[in-house]
């Protein structure tokens, strides 16, 4: 499952900005940037919902793929290194946002 995650996260980047993919490919066909960052935002997060879908189907059918942590090690982490370790996952999607509008 971890290896099958890894792989298919792979491809995310080549869709969702910032993305030298994208960028290589508009020098290529000779197309603005931005609209070919734009044309792959909506299917780069439709690939992500289902990819969380997929994952989060598969580990409830099957457990054993995804074991929940044991209480005492979730218990060991405190919650202030709980939210540094949110903002920083955070932190790019701002970024991300910030340079749509």
């Amino acid at each position: 499952m971890v290896t099958g995650v890894i792989q298919a996260g792979a491809s995310l980047g080549i869709l969702i900005p910032p993305s030298v993919v994208l960028v290589l490919y508009a020098m290529i066909a000779r197309q603005p940037v931005g609209k070919l960052w734009l044309a792959g935002v909506m299917p780069g997060l439709m690939m992500a919902g289902l990819f969380i879908l997929y994952i989060w189907l598969r580990c409830r059918i099957t457990p054993s793929l995804g074991p929940v942590l044991a209480e005492e090690e979730r218990a060991a982490v405190p919650r202030s290194e709980k939210l540094r370790l949110l903002t920083a996952g955070l932190l790019p999607l701002a970024i991300f946002l910030a340079m749509m509008v």
